[in-house]
């Protein structure tokens, strides 16, 4: 059985606001991380929008992915999973398609997973 990662009392991220044309508030996605054996991991995740209209899957969403990202190894696969999810209010955002705001979602937290990496190297 694989044992989730204890939280310490502090840990580093960033927060990105995503203005999104299908939402009538910003989505706002926290993602903490946390150092391992001189690597870093995302730790967790939280999302916020105080469009009525997302409020039942929002907070569903953050536990979860963040549960998937404190268990040890390679738990990336989350991404992609979100990455690809549909809806049927497809959108742009930035001049980028996406199938739904859980697509955004996986592409932003994998874009910041990159931008981690870079700053090992």
């Amino acid at each position: 059985m694989v044992k989730p990662l204890d939280r310490p009392p502090r840990l580093d991220g960033a927060t990105y606001e995503l203005k999104v044309d299908t939402l009538t508030e910003s989505l706002f996605i926290t993602i903490n991380h946390i150092e391992i054996e001189g690597e870093t991991h995302i730790h967790e995740v939280f999302i916020n929008c105080f469009d009525g209209t997302q409020f039942t899957w929002i907070p569903v969403t953050s536990r979860l992915v963040s549960a998937v990202l404190r268990r040890e190894g390679d738990n990336t696969f989350i991404f992609k999973e979100l990455q690809d999810m549909f809806s049927i209010d497809p959108f742009f955002y930035k001049g980028v398609k996406y199938n739904s705001i859980s697509s955004l979602i996986g592409y932003t937290l994998e874009g910041h997973n990159e931008f981690l990496k870079t700053r090992r190297a």
